[in-house]
């Protein structure tokens, strides 16, 4: 049987997610953020957070991945995203040079144990938005925390990268 797009298409729209396909290839699509963002202005916070839940309930189904939207929607929706969907999220952010994003993704991860990745990205992003002193703590306080060989060589060539090469 079709799928009628038309029902419920302003509902979807609200949740930030479209709908195409028939029948068994019916499909969930994410609209644009504009338009999904101008819609969701209209609500309330409790049906916002309940738009967002629908969002990243709609997108797991979906089988598509993409870091950096599930752990912005799971933080829109009350959620905290698992700590390995914030690094990598966190690293999604700083390569389309998104620093405050990435900072605050990886401090998220740091806090609830996400290691030496996501302290070096916070490292990272705190750096190239200007707050060195910042940066060198962090990375010098898990220098200091690391007896891995490995560890101790990656934090130093992230301080040297991260530290030593910005004007």
């Amino acid at each position: 049987a079709r799928r009628d797009f038309t029902v419920g298409a302003e509902h979807r729209h609200r949740r930030g997610v479209g709908q195409g396909g028939q029948g068994r290839e019916a499909r969930a699509l994410v609209i644009h953020p504009l338009l999904a963002a101008a819609i969701r202005d209209r609500i309330g916070p409790i049906a916002r957070l309940n738009h967002f839940r629908a969002v990243c309930d709609a997108f797991a189904e979906s089988g598509h991945r993409d870091a950096r939207r599930e752990a912005e929607w799971n933080l829109a929706a009350g959620r905290e995203p698992p700590v390995e969907l914030c690094i990598e999220a966190a690293a999604a952010a700083r390569a389309v040079r998104d620093f405050e994003a990435a900072v605050d993704l990886a401090a998220r991860a740091r806090l609830r144990g996400g290691g030496l990745r996501a302290q070096v990205i916070e490292a990272e992003g705190l750096s190239s938005l200007g707050h060195t002193e910042a940066a060198s703590a962090r990375l010098t306080e898990v220098l200091r925390s690391t007896d891995n060989p490995t560890d101790r060589a990656h934090l130093v060539l992230s301080i040297v990268t991260t530290l030593s090469l910005r004007p």
